[in-house]
């Protein structure tokens, strides 16, 4: 509208909200709305109002589509109403917008997405009927994980499998975030002599549960999808430990806090894959095999970065400048892209600063466990019991406790690490990690 110009800001675009946690007092949203006029204004302004609006699309393998309006939430801004406007000036309006932690939050995948958008409407009279002008902008309402502490990861799963012995994985975060990292150690230390590891894979593994807000029976689970961020050839696992980025915005989704709400829910869980094979006498290779190990894991999303739980230290110069070129110019224009607004455009060592900068903190820090420590535990685990899985005739699986003299068969023990070995690996750099 001629004579007008409104604008819309607020001081986040990000609002964090715990729908597991409903009856916290709601989220206030800082809103600041600017009024200019050129030289022909309208006399006044009749009504100022807000709004905010959550809009969604479903799509099901079936073929059922769905849009629903998922949330409708008005505000007026009393100060506004009746006032009288003056040619070229500037008027602001500063307000706040109540988000209640029983909305549903922001979502976008392939099965739908969940948008919300702040808008606001100011209505001035006109010849013949009001004029009304508008403004809006995209707002991202984030879930918190279950609790304040699930950026810092440490999880270690033990196994057994035929032919390659004992298995111990070990997996540390101090940044557990949809675009995050993780540190990967594995050991193996006693496969059988005729045992050839061809590859280790860590994935992340992904499901999408559609639910319809309209039909209360009808609900989708999507295929499950796997995302390889860890690929190891086996003639390099004698490294033992790795750092690896997790999947980004673009591909993961951040694990959904309630799992039975309509809607799109997402569910995360960690598979680590180690392929082998058996050498025969001929000097032939039997078929590939796969040790698996799945486990669940709550992925935040990437908006929950360290630099928003710390203030930085003063300086005399910006510590965080905008960067000269933006991610947008070689991503593309994109609301939902933005270098600043996640840890996806964040790189490695940026990440792995984060640890240090904890560890100098708390005098704590994440814990790894050293190489020496994983082969002191398994040879223990190993010598005081193993289990030993026989198959009857009738098919089914019996496991028996064995005592400390007990050696399964098929394992190397002449191959095992030896005091010397393991002081050497205790003189080691630690490149690894």
């Amino acid at each position: 509208m001629g004579g007008l110009k409104i604008a819309l800001h607020t001081d986040s675009a990000s609002i964090f909200i715990r729908p597991n946690e409903p009856d916290l007092p709601p989220e206030m949203l800082n809103v600041f709305i600017t009024v200019e006029t050129d030289n022909n204004p309208p006399s006044k302004i009749n009504k100022l109002e807000l709004a905010l609006t959550g809009v969604e699309s479903l799509s099901f393998a079936i073929g059922h589509f769905e849009q629903n309006t998922t949330l409708e939430l008005a505000k007026d801004v009393p100060e506004a109403a009746g006032m009288s406007l003056k040619p070229n000036s500037m008027y602001t309006f500063s307000t706040f917008f109540p988000i209640d932690h029983r909305i549903s939050g922001y979502q976008r995948c392939k099965y739908g997405r969940l948008f919300h958008r702040l808008a606001v409407k100011a209505t001035c009279p006109g010849f013949l009927t009001n004029n009304v002008i508008k403004a809006s902008k995209l707002l991202w309402l984030v879930p918190y994980p279950q609790n304040d502490s699930a950026f810092i990861y440490s999880h270690t799963i033990q196994g057994f499998s035929e032919g390659l012995g004992p298995v111990l994985l070990s997996l540390n975060s101090a940044h557990l975030t949809v675009g995050g990292y993780l540190r990967i150690m594995l050991e193996v230390p006693a496969p059988s002599s005729n045992v050839e590891i061809v590859k280790f894979q860590m994935s992340l593994l992904q499901r999408f549960t559609i639910r319809s807000r309209r039909k209360e029976t009808l609900q989708d689970r999507s295929p499950e999808e796997r995302f390889v961020f860890l690929d190891v050839p086996g003639d390099e696992l004698d490294k033992g430990q790795w750092a690896a980025r997790l999947p980004n915005d673009h591909s993961a989704r951040p694990t959904s806090r309630l799992f039975d709400q309509p809607g799109i829910t997402v569910q995360h869980a960690f598979e680590a894959r180690v392929q082998y094979r058996f050498k025969t006498e001929d000097q032939k290779t039997s078929p590939m095999q796969t040790y698996r190990l799945e486990f669940p894991v709550s992925l935040p999303a990437c908006c929950f970065q360290f630099a928003s739980l710390a203030l930085p230290a003063y300086s005399k110069i910006d510590p965080s400048p905008v960067p000269e070129i933006s991610r947008e110019t070689w991503d593309g224009a994109s609301q939902h892209v933005s270098f600043s607004h996640c840890v996806c455009g964040e790189s490695l060592d940026y990440l792995l600063n984060i640890e240090a900068t904890l560890a100098a903190a708390h005098n704590a820090g994440v814990t790894f466990i050293d190489r020496r420590q994983l082969h002191r535990e398994v040879r223990r685990k190993v010598e005081s019991a193993s289990d030993s899985r026989t198959t009857g005739q009738d098919g089914s699986s019996t496991t028996t406790r064995r005592g400390p003299s007990y050696k399964p068969d098929g394992f190397r023990w002449e191959g095992r690490a030896s005091e010397e070995e393991l002081a050497r690996l205790d003189s080691c750099d630690g490149s690894g990690l």
